[in-house]
């Protein structure tokens, strides 16, 4: 069998980043937000992991986005369209201060590059915990378009993440193969 696409991974991978460092930028920057807006920090903090692990422990029956915004409502008390427009806003804005945490490396573009000449299909699997405004964000870190990548996994057109199966077969589903 031949291979035909590869599947390549943004957070560690093409962009190289110390989880703990990038989390706790993210979290505080995200945290700081939605504190200037009245929610108590530690409500929010908890919130954002409880939400996290339910796209985590997702089964499927709903996309990230709505088990994440669900997740987060209820353990907030902040309305689902109230905390999506913050979170827009803090995508739009804030988000790219956590750029600082992150590196680059140039045989991450080199190997995405080599991929495409020998005329592969090139996916970028990232586990699907952020939005497409975010996903792009970090796309662009790497040093990447959107567009190198045939599809990129995003919480709005994904019911599973990573290390769920139904993740990658929602992935091969997508590509048609």
């Amino acid at each position: 069998m031949a291979i035909k696409t590869v599947l390549f991974d943004l957070d560690g991978t093409l962009l190289p980043m110390e989880l703990d460092r990038y989390f706790d930028c993210y979290f505080t920057l995200l945290t700081a937000k939605f504190s200037a807006h009245g929610l108590d920090s530690k409500r929010v903090n908890d919130g954002l992991w409880e939400s996290l692990m339910s796209m985590i422990a997702n089964d499927g029956s709903r996309t990230n986005e709505d088990v994440f915004y669900d997740t987060f409502s209820k353990e907030t008390g902040l309305e689902a369209h109230t905390a999506k427009s913050l979170f827009d806003a803090f995508f739009k804005n804030e988000f790219q201060d956590v750029k600082a945490t992150c590196g680059f490396d140039s045989k991450a573009v080199d190997a995405v590059a080599a991929v495409k000449a020998r005329g592969l299909r090139v996916v970028l699997a990232t586990s699907p915990l952020y939005p497409a405004i975010a996903t792009q964000q970090r796309i662009s870190w790497a040093g990447f378009k959107p567009e190198d990548f045939e599809i990129y996994t995003t919480y709005e057109n994904y019911h599973y993440c990573k290390p769920n199966p139904g993740y990658y077969q929602e992935v091969l589903d997508h590509l048609g193969v």
